[in-house]
């Protein structure tokens, strides 16, 4: 009644789009926080709800954008990137997500799940050196799981970096000792070098 009477008084639209969310009410409540930010297109609460409403309407676009302002705003917070992730992967839009996930890796370098984004982007473009070079960051954040390392050692010898493979297999085999594949790999790539050492002599 009161913003039927005075439909310029911000205070009673923005108290109105809360309590009609927390009513469980998301239409009406959507209406009035876009109209709200309207006139103030940069406040970070207003978003975060819009972000969230969107999500619950099923208005994904709308979603992506919101998540898009906020990231804008603070690329460093963690909130909005599982369903930036999420959206961009369904669209197979991996130079987007590449972009996205980087500038989040400046704000938040050691955030592990924003590198294992970009990790999973770079190699969808095929772009398998950027990769390893960000699962190696991902391995000094998680020096101890060996599903990393494992992926890391592959993507190292199948780049021909067989040194770093070898480093790479040599720590899941210190970290989880008897472990087949990185002792076959190993000692498989030890084999390879021998040659070419003893070239060298």
């Amino acid at each position: 009644k009161v913003y039927a009477l005075a439909p310029d008084n911000e205070i009673v639209l923005y108290n109105l789009a809360i309590l009609e969310y927390e009513a469980g009410n998301w239409g009406k409540s959507l209406s009035y926080f876009e109209a709200y930010l309207k006139n103030h297109p940069k406040d970070v609460e207003t978003l975060r709800f819009l972000f969230d409403l969107y999500k619950k309407e099923k208005k994904e676009d709308s979603a992506f954008a919101a998540a898009r302002a906020l990231l804008s705003l603070n690329a460093g917070d963690p909130a909005p990137y599982p369903f930036v992730f999420e959206y961009l992967n369904a669209r197979s839009d991996f130079k987007q997500m590449v972009e996205i996930m980087e500038i989040g890796i400046q704000a938040r370098p050691e955030n592990v799940e924003l590198r294992q984004y970009l990790v999973f982007a770079l190699l969808k473009l095929e772009k398998e050196e950027a990769a390893a070079a960000q699962l190696a960051q991902l391995a000094k954040l998680k020096p101890k799981d060996v599903n990393l390392l494992l992926q890391l050692g592959r993507l190292q010898e199948k780049l021909g970096n067989v040194k770093e493979a070898m480093e790479t297999y040599k720590k899941v085999v210190e970290i989880s000792p008897g472990h087949q594949e990185a002792e076959e790999a190993y000692l498989r790539l030890r084999l390879e070098e021998l040659p070419s050492e003893g070239k060298q002599r």
